[in-house]
């Protein structure tokens, strides 16, 4: 197993470094890894992307280190490359991005059926890594694997197939001359915390020296943090800290410790409800509507623009364990798309994905989830916005800041 425990109460007492070329903050939750020539790697999880932080005795050589992460979401896989100073002011280092490599393919849980493919899947990305790293640091260069989404959802449906995955994985990656160091499935819990982390960190919010960075200080110089909102394939998370501490669910409860400040997160991820997993339930739900009115399964679709046409497998719809709630037994084994670009319908389509009729808190989200009374603004780690991850019109975060990010 990958070496990272979940985050818990008192755990995280963050250092951060700026990935120089993405302008990403590259947060600490607590040690992992091994002994890099008394170097300590530590690993996060920014929205389904692992960053490298390091710590190191004063008793370094000025040398570079180098680490590889990849990070397999739910649609597809990337690997970077981060190299850092072995000796570093104040025992912290900044880490540089210099490599990202795009695998060929879908995400690794669609390997779930070909697991003898994994090894080819990954062999270009990790060659490209054998020669942007030097032969003298490839035994001393840390690898990571973390998966996100996409690999939950596999190991909700079957459990020893996703450790077959993961198994098949630690096989490829052990072949290569690198110090592998695991490979493991992250909560939505990580997702959420480490981007909340990120947006604050950026922000000044925790009230960090920001010069060296090259970064504006917080000019309110007020201690409000952002509430941070991701949607990636298939799950989105939100975290924010609540008014008051309120968080009557203790599963949607975190406590960290950073920057000699302690806070009380809400954070929940809501599985199946990434963008490319919402649609999947969009279009079963669609035909279990139509079957019971015994109208013909999806003629028309609002969700899609005019003129667009797509064929489907029924089996692909309803292998996911997001759409089985949905299931309806038909005749046909495939189903086309027509679509007629109808904003209105569309909106109306997707909110009945939504179910507000229960909730055993004060308040909720939807589908019986808590969540506290919305407070501060929010900055949205994707291209999606409040209103189409349906968070309550009342909230007081009118103001949105785009940051780029890799989707679970």
């Amino acid at each position: 197993m990958w070496p990272m425990g979940e985050v818990r109460a008192g755990q995280c007492e963050a250092r951060g470094f700026l990935n120089e070329k993405t302008q990403r903050f590259l947060p600490c939750d607590k040690t992992i890894g091994g002994d890099i020539y008394k170097t300590t790697t530590e690993l996060s999880i920014i929205n389904g992307r692992p960053h490298f932080v390091v710590h190191s005795s004063k008793e370094q050589q000025s040398v570079r280190r180098y680490g590889i992460v990849l990070d397999a979401g739910s649609s597809h896989t990337s690997l970077y490359i981060y190299k850092w100073p072995a000796e570093k002011e104040n025992d912290t280092g900044v880490v540089h991005q210099i490599e990202e490599c795009k695998v060929k393919g879908p995400g690794i849980s669609k390997y779930a059926q070909k697991l003898t493919e994994i090894g080819i899947y990954l062999t270009a990305c990790m060659e490209r890594a054998r020669h942007v790293i030097p032969q003298s640091q490839h035994r001393d260069t840390p690898v990571y694997l973390g998966a996100t989404a996409g690999m939950r959802l596999l190991r909700i449906e079957n459990t020893p197939l996703a450790d077959k995955v993961l198994t098949e994985v630690t096989k490829s990656l052990s072949s290569y001359p690198f110090n592998f160091q695991g490979a493991r499935i992250i909560t939505g819990q990580e997702e959420g915390a480490y981007g909340w982390i990120t947006i604050n960190y950026l922000l000044g919010k925790f009230t960090q020296k920001l010069r060296w960075l090259n970064l504006k200080p917080n000019r309110d110089h007020t201690q409000e943090t952002y509430g941070a909102l991701d949607l990636g394939g298939a799950s989105t998370q939100i975290t924010f800290v609540p008014q008051n501490n309120s968080i009557e669910s203790p599963d949607n409860a975190l406590r960290f410790r950073l920057y000699g400040k302690n806070y009380s997160v809400y954070t929940h991820s809501f599985l199946c409800y990434g963008k490319d997993q919402a649609l999947m339930q969009k279009l079963a739900k669609d035909i279990q509507a139509s079957i019971m009115e015994s109208r013909p399964a999806l003629p028309t679709d609002p969700c899609f623009h005019p003129g667009y046409t797509k064929v489907m497998n029924i089996s692909d719809l309803y292998k996911s364990p997001c759409t089985k709630k949905f299931e309806t037994t038909l005749q046909l084994h495939q189903f086309q798309i027509q679509g007629t670009g109808n904003y209105q319908q569309c909106q109306q389509s997707i909110l009945q994905l939504f179910n507000n009729s229960y909730c055993p808190y004060s308040q909720c989200s939807f589908n019986g989830i808590f969540l506290p009374p919305l407070k501060g603004d929010f900055g949205k780690t994707d291209q999606h916005v409040r209103k189409e991850v349906q968070l309550p019109s009342r909230t007081p975060a009118g103001e949105f800041l785009p940051r780029s990010s890799v989707s679970a």
